[in-house]
């Protein structure tokens, strides 16, 4: 027989300690950026390990159909690199870095703006949407949170209307607006 526990986040009815709360999301998003980073490190070693270990072994046919798409392994750690950026902007943002957070998040976004990139894009949009929220820029937020909604990407109702990432501009009138407009429509019968 076994015993389903409950999580309760919030034992015995105390009140929450906000900046706990905090500084234990800020250590535990800076840790999952470091892991994220490492990954990205490691892929590339890899990478570049493996191919030098086919040449070395003479192995030149398998290193060439390995390697054939060296444009297509470099436009990934390319957007790899973007994605970084941002997550990396972030990260300061929840540790109270706002320069650095603002700095990093409009490089992505200038370095492969939406024009460019309609996938890519308009997700970095919205994480340049979630630095400018977290560190109290509320009116930039709520700008590229537009830019992001118009472009059919990743952005959900669901999301904006749910996610703990988006309390901060939750409640003003603007925020609202956007979600409504990414609300289902109701299907005609």
């Amino acid at each position: 027989m076994s015993t389903v526990v409950a999580f309760n986040p919030n034992p015995r009815g105390k009140k929450r300690n906000h900046a706990t709360d905090r500084s234990a999301f800020s250590v535990g998003f800076v840790a999952i950026c470091v892991i994220l980073i490492m990954q990205t490190v490691a892929f590339i070693i890899v990478c570049f390990l493996g191919a030098w270990l086919l040449a070395y072994l003479d192995h030149r046919a398998k290193f060439v159909e390995l390697f054939w798409d060296v444009p297509g392994l470099i436009f990934a750690m390319i957007i790899a690199g973007f994605f970084l950026l941002c997550v990396l902007g972030m990260a300061d943002a929840a540790l109270g870095h706002k320069e650095d957070a603002i700095r990093e998040g409009r490089g992505a976004v200038e370095l492969l703006p939406v024009r460019r990139d309609a996938v890519i894009g308009p997700k970095l949009v919205e994480y340049l949407a979630l630095i400018y929220a977290w560190t109290g820029e509320k009116d930039l937020a709520l700008e590229q949170l537009a830019v992001a909604a118009r472009v059919p990407g990743y952005l959900s109702y669901g999301q904006l209307r749910l996610h703990p990432y988006w309390d901060p501009p939750r409640g003003d009138p603007r925020f609202e607006k956007i979600v409504a407009s990414l609300a289902p429509k109701p299907a005609d019968k």
